[in-house]
């Protein structure tokens, strides 16, 4: 309902650790700490409910690495997140949002260990809504590891640290190269890439960043009929991925010139 109803208010976010200060009436004190996995979590949370957010920190006195969690989620995606396990679990873990990297749908998927203790995990993807006749590419935002093709009648395994997310995107597989993955925001695409077309062996994409991050990666599947035959910038190419490099971008319009093999 939210957006509809109500708008969704998940309470403040905090994200101060132990080198932030805050101050009292009677003198300057440290923060309480909030572990780096309890950030990731409130950053995966909020950002896929598309609801509300109130900063509870005071911002100068966050550490540098502690400001650039919170790069990941400003501005706000415009979505609606939805727990699909709500109904068979006390307290539901698994949060699901649809978003589009300009026209290519994608599915993120935000898994919470709320124990403390690490926890093995095992998702059905049939339950998260993925075409059964379709294969999907699935990344990992936090880690940046490429977990493969999937398809939904697959299972994902693994395992999450006390307090700790793993955030994940679904994006159907083409013939043709393909933006995968982007570092910029944690909706992986859906919030910076404007525009993404392949036409004439040439892959043209335009990069809108609005957010706070300015410095990020964005990952492009090659299939194996194709090779890159003319990338500008900072580059690396992994087996079927090529990460392309940026700083201090705001926009950005990049053609890659392609070949058949």
């Amino acid at each position: 309902m939210n957006k509809r109803f109500w708008i969704n208010d998940p309470d403040c976010l905090i994200v101060r650790d132990n080198n932030s200060f805050h101050y009292n009436i009677a003198e300057r004190v440290r923060s309480s700490e909030i572990y780096d996995e309890e950030v990731r979590t409130q950053i995966g949370i909020m950002g896929l409910l598309g609801g509300m957010v109130f900063l509870g920190d005071e911002m100068y006195s966050l550490s540098p690495a502690r400001e650039e969690y919170l790069k990941y989620l400003l501005p706000l995606y415009n979505g609606r997140g939805i727990y699909v396990d709500s109904l068979e679990k006390e307290i539901p873990s698994v949060l699901k949002l649809e978003a589009a990297v300009n026209g290519l749908k994608s599915i993120i998927i935000n898994i919470t260990n709320w124990h403390d203790y690490t926890e093995d995990f095992s998702l059905d993807l049939a339950n998260i809504g993925l075409d059964n006749q379709s294969i999907y590419h699935v990344y990992d935002f936090w880690s940046r590891e490429y977990k493969g093709i999937k398809r939904a009648k697959d299972k994902l395994t693994g395992t999450i640290k006390p307090h700790d997310s793993i955030l994940l995107s679904f994006i159907k597989v083409k013939d043709f190269p393909t933006i995968i993955f982007s570092s910029f925001h944690i909706t992986q695409g859906a919030k910076e890439i404007k525009k993404q077309g392949f036409k004439d062996n040439v892959l043209t994409f335009c990069l809108n960043n609005e957010g706070l991050k300015k410095n990020g990666e964005i990952h492009i599947f090659i299939p194996e009929q194709y090779k890159p035959v003319g990338v500008e910038g900072y580059y690396s190419l992994d087996g079927n991925i090529l990460r392309l490099f940026y700083k201090e971008i705001d926009f950005l319009v990049q053609k890659i010139k392609f070949k058949k093999k």
